[in-house]
């Protein structure tokens, strides 16, 4: 999993997180780990697939972006906030695939 944040926008920056799921959260958090949940609501998730992990993040994850942000959001009034997730996995035939998960906003007019 991980989790884009708006970071410096004047420095076109942004913060990165990459993290995995676990099944029970400990009481105390080993040294150097931090605990980021998924904020609640309604998402798009867009769903990407590949030849390979190489080919997934970069020229399928390229173009779905493009596509994603560029045009299926504005041609449906749509823009987001300032996050993404991207969950990461495999199928059964062993393709490389992930899913973007947006939080959609309504452009304003």
């Amino acid at each position: 999993m991980g989790m884009s944040y708006m970071g410096n926008s004047a420095q076109g920056c942004f913060t990165y997180f990459a993290g995995g799921l676990v099944h029970e959260i400990p009481d105390q958090l080993p040294e150097g780990f931090v605990y980021k949940e998924l904020p609640e609501g309604e998402y798009i998730v867009c769903r990407i697939e590949a030849e390979n992990f190489e080919d997934l993040v970069t020229v399928a994850l390229n173009q779905a972006n493009k596509y994603l942000f560029s045009t299926w959001l504005p041609r449906h009034g749509l823009t987001t906030e300032p996050f993404s997730a991207e969950k990461y996995d495999r199928s059964p035939e062993d393709m490389a695939c992930m899913e973007i998960w947006v939080k959609p906003l309504q452009m304003e007019t």
